[in-house]
């Protein structure tokens, strides 16, 4: 075989027509279908169900993409479970005959989902620490005072709906005993009194509700904050560069606001990086470039997780000029 022909079975300068970028597909919306998903058929269907995001995706030693990740459920990523789901299970549905979007569609009810079991890479799998347990420990004692703390309010509520309850029985009596003077007068007192009592039973209730509704609101925050990794300042030369593209950027506040989509390279260094924000599953996204320097690189305290930051919101990113590549 000649150098020529060597090299054309190792290295190509196309794709094959319809193939998917793994860029493009980690960040992807996941839909769920009861029915059977008919590929013939184009755009968005309504009986489908948006279940979570596709964040990574799992290769087998021959090189085929075996597996993707999907988060699935939570909010603002707390509460999220992974969830792999074979390659060959997915269906790709055109956005239009003649468009180069699609939407990612799974045949399964939105709780097989949920009930699949959470998936644990076996590269990242350890033991858990004695910090974690701590952790949990201290969490589950705040959660025991903020219930007892619940309790001991009811308690007092429960003795004040008491006290309401006689002071309405004196009233009665004392009604009872005008009675002689006018039937009237009793009859109107009677309707203001069951009147007021039912006020005061229900506000004591909302009130207790309330309560408990902030404690148990608090003991999940402060779970959220204990679970949160510890992240420290690193060094863009640090990560990885196959590990950038794709990566998900977030604001000053911690909220996503894209992903980056490709490196700009000047006189052979690294300068800027083409950040994709807004849009929904890669439609209506706006590519802009800002410099490295702008850049915060974050790294997992205790593992190898990286993190980028930028100190501006997703308005003000939608607000610079476009980027068009060279």
């Amino acid at each position: 075989m000649s150098a020529d022909a060597e090299a054309g079975a190792k290295f190509s300068a196309t794709s094959e027509q319809g193939a998917v970028m793994a860029s493009e597909l980690i960040g992807a919306r996941l839909y769920t279908s009861e029915t059977e998903v008919d590929e013939t058929v184009f755009g968005l269907n309504d009986n489908w169900e948006d279940v979570g995001e596709i964040h990574d995706i799992v290769l087998g030693k021959d090189g085929e993409v075996d597996q993707v990740i999907a988060d699935i459920g939570g909010f603002l990523g707390i509460g999220e479970k992974s969830v792999a789901v074979s390659m060959s299970e997915l269906k790709f549905i055109s956005d239009g005959e003649d468009s180069d979007d699609w939407f990612v569609v799974i045949q399964a009810a939105a709780g097989d989902l949920e009930n699949a079991p959470a998936y644990e890479s076996a590269a990242v799998m350890a033991p858990e620490t004695d910090l974690s347990a701590q952790a949990s420990a201290e969490m589950e004692e705040m959660e025991t005072d903020a219930e007892m703390a619940a309790e001991a309010t009811g308690d007092e509520l429960q003795d004040a709906a008491a006290a309401t309850g006689a002071a309405l029985d004196n009233a009665g009596e004392e009604v009872d005993q005008a009675v002689d003077a006018t039937g009237e007068a009793l009859d109107n007192t009677g309707e203001e009194v069951a009147e007021a009592a039912d006020a005061t039973g229900e506000a004591i209730e909302n009130t207790g509700e309330a309560i408990v509704a902030e404690a148990d609101e608090a003991t999940d925050e402060m779970a959220a904050e204990m679970n949160e990794p510890e992240y420290a300042a690193a060094e863009f030369g640090d990560m990885p560069r196959d590990e950038i593209v794709g990566t998900r950027v977030y604001d000053a506040n911690g909220e996503w606001i894209g992903e980056v989509n490709s490196l700009v390279e000047t006189d052979g260094t690294i300068s800027e990086a083409v950040i994709d924000v807004g849009g929904f599953l890669g439609i209506g996204e706006k590519p802009v470039a800002v410099s490295i320097a702008d850049l915060l690189i974050e790294r997992e305290a205790e593992g190898d997780t990286f993190r980028i930051s930028i100190n501006a919101t997703e308005d003000e990113l939608k607000a610079m000029p476009e980027y068009e590549a060279m």
